[in-house]
């Protein structure tokens, strides 16, 4: 997947799944996590370190049978060109 940034610059994808019951009390962890001053989190506008930092500190203060947390580094290469997946469904 080309990405049109340099090879250099690091990417990460991420997200957090949890369960509707549990939904207030971790975004009451992951408040608990922020600046003092935070209003929103836009994981655009953030430090790399600072982000992975913050997701480690939530990652650290949630019990773990309470969600499932994807953190992953991605390394931008270069690719020929978009990818399209035909599907073939039965006519009806």
């Amino acid at each position: 997947m080309s990405t049109g940034r340099p090879a250099s610059v690091r990417c990460f994808w991420g997200g957090v799944l949890v369960l509707s019951r549990e939904a207030g009390r971790l975004d009451k962890c992951f408040s608990d996590c922020l600046r003092p001053n935070a209003n929103e989190v836009h994981a655009v506008g953030l430090d790399d370190l600072y982000l992975q930092g913050l997701l480690q500190r939530f990652w650290d203060a949630v019990p773990r049978d309470s969600l499932v947390m994807i953190n992953q580094k991605i390394v931008p290469r270069a690719a020929r060109g978009a990818v399209t997946r035909r599907c073939c469904m039965p006519k009806r």
